[in-house]
């Protein structure tokens, strides 16, 4: 541990963009569903990966993520008692 964080483990959601490369899944419009919203690190993954729709139930305190998805036009939606619920990524909307 440093600072805080564990630096021996990658995020779930970089972990399964390296799987699927490894065994040659293409992800390229696919979606993506984690149980937090994403990082801006592996939303930079998820986006280079040509993943499409990213959904989350948990938040996490990362606006440039959000900003990230809206700028690479990724639908964004949250999992909320069994309702998907689109995250606001439209600049217009966020200012």
């Amino acid at each position: 541990m440093r600072a805080g964080h564990c630096i021996r483990s990658l995020h779930a959601e970089q972990n399964a963009i390296l799987q699927a490369a490894m065994i040659g899944v293409a992800l390229e419009g696919s979606m993506i569903y984690v149980t937090c919203q994403p990082c801006n690190t592996c939303a930079k993954m998820i986006i280079n990966a040509g993943i499409v729709r990213v959904v989350y139930e948990g938040d996490y305190p990362d606006p440039f993520s959000i900003e990230l998805f809206r700028e690479a036009g990724t639908e964004v939606y949250t999992y909320d008692q069994g309702r998907l619920l689109e995250v606001v990524t439209d600049k217009a909307h966020v200012d």
